[in-house]
């Protein structure tokens, strides 16, 4: 179906293989990444003189990347993707730039897990930008996006070997997250946090 899609979608062609791309992509029963690949192809293709478009589709395939690879080169991949598209979303696209240093800091620990060579380094990355991610999301006012944030940089202090900081930001993290509504996240942060 997608060739004849394909011919009639003219302008729109960027938008769908993206939106495609993010549909295969996702962890579930139609997950599959050679298919999220190949529409994250098209979308790059057709956005290739739209850096705003381009920086969307770099950062949704970082997430099908870091969301369904096991291999560490294909988290390589993904974090290739996030930081291609950081060089757009900057300090003039600060919640754009928040959302994708989130993912790129639980990439990087994910790789440093499948690399234990170069997981101290990794990890010190991941902290890095799960660190800016947090302050940026604070300063913008985005409580249920900083939670997220502080969870997971709890989660990396944590694999750094952090013990009293990754506590503190993780009983932090189940109150914010208690006070945004989801609880059953509030519920695994306070878990982690003993």
């Amino acid at each position: 179906m997608i060739p004849e899609i394909e011919r009639r979608i003219g302008s729109e062609r960027g938008r769908f293989f993206n939106n495609l791309g993010a549909f295969f992509g996702t962890p579930g029963p139609a997950a599959e990444l050679s298919r999220a690949e190949e529409c994250f192809a098209r979308s790059l293709d057709s956005w290739k003189e739209d850096e705003e478009r381009r920086a969307r589709a770099l950062h949704n395939r970082g997430s099908a990347l870091a969301s369904l690879a096991a291999a560490p080169a294909d988290l390589a991949r993904a974090i290739a993707c996030f930081e291609e598209a950081l060089g757009f979303r900057n300090g003039e696209r600060e919640i754009a730039r928040a959302v994708t240093l989130h993912h790129l800091g639980i990439a990087r620990r994910k790789l440093a897990d499948r690399v234990p060579e170069s997981a101290s380094a990794e990890l010190e990355r991941s902290l890095g930008a799960l660190e800016e991610a947090l302050e940026i999301r604070m300063r913008q006012g985005l409580a249920a996006g900083a939670a997220s944030t502080r969870f997971q940089l709890g989660v990396t202090l944590t694999a750094l070997g952090r013990i009293g900081q990754a506590r503190r930001a993780l009983q932090e993290a189940a109150a914010e997250l208690e006070a945004a509504g989801k609880t059953e996240e509030a519920a695994l942060a306070r878990r982690l946090s003993e």
